[in-house]
């Protein structure tokens, strides 16, 4: 019996309607994410699987943010590899930070699981004053990218 679900993919079109879709899901309050974010997106078929958002964006760093529908179907070794491949490689960030409210604790478990390290926890900078969990990963310690793509690039920009 051969599966017939359509295949995974990744877009960046539309954008609004991929930043719509995790800002919904992130629990963003603004109408609209921050001037110059970016999102790809998970796709099956026509159906919007997760979303990776990069935004507040400072030289070779910026944070990300993941929605998902709550399933994990989507989070293949490729699907992953190209989403922070996207990311590190194509918009040549060295750092990624994700910022999570420590009442997330199926997030925080799945930034560390893609190999995020917690760096902090800032008092009272969540929503409603609640504490969030800042993590990161360097580009160089990003285990979805091959070892030949970890190698630090400051020498060839």
């Amino acid at each position: 019996m051969s599966d017939t679900r359509p295949r995974l993919h990744l877009t960046q079109s539309p954008q609004y309607d991929l930043l719509e879709w995790a800002r919904t899901r992130c629990g963003v309050r603004d109408p609209v994410w921050p001037d110059g974010s970016d999102a790809i997106g998970v796709m099956e078929g026509d159906k919007i699987r997760a979303v990776m958002v990069l935004n507040y964006f400072n030289g070779t760093s910026c944070t990300v943010h993941f929605a998902s529908d709550h399933t994990r179907t989507w989070a293949t070794r490729n699907i992953l590899g190209g989403l922070l491949g996207y990311a590190f490689l194509y918009r040549r960030m060295d750092r990624l930070q994700l910022v999570i409210p420590v009442s997330n604790r199926r997030a925080l478990v799945a930034g560390i699981k893609l190999g995020f390290a917690p760096e902090g926890r800032a008092r009272g900078m969540g929503f409603d004053g609640e504490d969030i969990i800042v993590m990161s990963m360097l580009r160089t310690e990003c285990q979805w990218l091959s070892a030949e793509d970890r190698k630090d690039q400051h020498d060839g920009r």
